[in-house]
């Protein structure tokens, strides 16, 4: 038995903690049991295979809905020389697939218990066919090799021999387009920085610095590098390119400046922490942090170039794209089934690379809670405090003034101001005393 490795894929943009914890052991407990079934009879030196893949399978289930099989086969064929373990050990394949960001689908290569030559190396080396276009592998991590090991990795998600992801889990947000700030030419941090972003237009908005989160992005920085500044240079500044990494208080709290991608890739060692903008060095990749607002360095700009995708992201829901590509300006319309509304905004643009609404569910209707919005000296009719969808609420201050409010998916419309602290006096000699409900407690109010 293998107890080798766990993984832990960090991905962008869509925040998934404890409802992916639950659907991650669902999803992986199925899918693992079922390919351990189907596989049993074949080679024991394949079925390395089969947990891993069935691995990074539950993930992309568990955060994108995605019902994708990947290829066995192209772990046999199109990964490493032939070892006797069909390829090489999980760990190798693990740390491919975060260089690689790729994989293939079971439909494109199915499985064959044979090893043969990889028939997809053009796809491969164009990026072409990738049946993984929905997430990012940023992280993993290797496990003792004992039956300790598993069982903690599987307290947290059981999928397929002691893989572990995280609590904090983002989706895919597509392809990442990157260019030189200033031109090329060298400028401070900010100078840089403000460079990029006015590269922003009413089309192609979310350039900034450089977001780099993973392997495969620096190594695509390195090659564009590679290309437009192949040689050392002096001074060596010349050789450091800002990005947009940043540790505000300096305390290797790392962050990206979108706001949204987290640092689980970070290409650095401990010498060159402890300051607080990052930079990247040109001749092996590495990133270095300076502190200094007048330091002067070329520098990297990057924008995401489409929205990620949400056709499976949203349950009992179908979801129709303006453009096949989620590139920006794309519109996402959501449509729950037959009997089920909508929670939340239907209608999603896709902006700088992200989605300008919070995902939508889609379920028989919210009700609405009065949580005493109109103020103590606001009577309300009927007199309770829940309301179901459609339901109306009628709101009388004690000036006279009295509007009504409909329950509309969790709210209610129009909104509900609070009623004015003073009244006139024409009121006030015709009343005593009043009684204002609110969150359940009677509240005497004495005037």
């Amino acid at each position: 038995m293998e107890f080798e490795t766990r993984v832990r894929p960090l991905m962008r943009r869509y925040n998934m903690t404890e409802p992916f914890q639950e659907t991650l052991q669902a999803t992986t407990s199925a899918k693992t049991n079922s390919k351990s079934r189907k596989k049993r009879s074949l080679p024991a030196t394949f079925d390395y295979w089969e947990n891993e893949v069935g691995s990074l399978e539950a993930v992309n289930k568990a955060l994108t809905g995605d019902d994708t099989e990947f290829s066995e086969q192209y772990f046999v064929d199109c990964t490493f020389d032939y070892s006797g373990c069909g390829g090489g050990k999980i760990t190798d394949g693990y740390r491919l697939t975060m260089t690689r960001q790729y994989l293939l689908s079971a439909s494109d290569y199915p499985y064959t218990g044979e090893y043969t030559p990889c028939e997809f190396t053009e796809d491969i080396a164009n990026f072409e066919n990738n049946a993984m276009n929905k997430i990012w592998v940023q992280d993993w991590i290797k496990l003792d090799q004992d039956e300790a090991s598993m069982l903690e990795g599987l307290l947290t998600s059981p999928v397929a021999f002691g893989t572990r992801v995280s609590d904090h889990i983002f989706s895919y947000s597509g392809e990442l387009e990157y260019e030189y700030c200033n031109g090329g030419g060298d400028a401070t941090y900010e100078a840089c920085r403000a460079s990029c972003q006015a590269m922003n237009t009413e089309n192609e908005s979310g350039w900034d610095l450089a977001i780099i989160p993973t392997e495969y992005h620096n190594e695509q920085i390195m090659e564009k590098i590679a290309v437009d500044f192949p040689f050392e240079e002096s001074p060596f500044r010349l050789n450091l390119f800002w990005i947009g990494l940043i540790d505000e208080n300096q305390d290797e709290n790392f962050e990206w400046l979108d706001g949204f991608t987290p640092v689980n890739y970070l290409n650095m060692t401990n010498a060159y922490k402890g300051n607080k903008y990052g930079l990247l060095y040109k001749k092996n990749g590495r990133w270095v942090t300076k502190n200094s607002g007048t330091y002067q360095a070329r520098g990297l700009c990057s924008r995401p170039v489409n929205c990620w995708n949400i056709e499976n992201a949203i349950k009992n829901a179908t979801v129709t794209f303006s453009e096949a590509d989620l590139t920006e300006g794309t519109v996402a319309t959501v449509k729950c089934e037959s009997g089920l509304l909508v929670m939340g905004a239907n209608v999603l643009n896709c902006i700088g690379g992200q989605w300008d609404q919070s995902l939508p569910t889609c379920s028989i209707g919210g009700h609405c809670t009065y949580k005493g919005e109109g103020g103590t000296r606001a009577i309300i009719s009927p007199n309770k405090l829940d309301f179901k969808h459609g339901e109306e609420l009628t709101v009388a201050c004690l000036d006279d003034k009295t509007t009504k409010h409909t329950c509309s998916d969790g709210m209610f419309l129009p909104d509900i101001t609070k009623c004015p602290d003073t009244i006139s006096s024409s009121v006030v000699s015709e009343l005593s005393t009043v009684v204002a409900v609110v969150s359940g407690l009677f509240i005497m109010t004495v005037i």
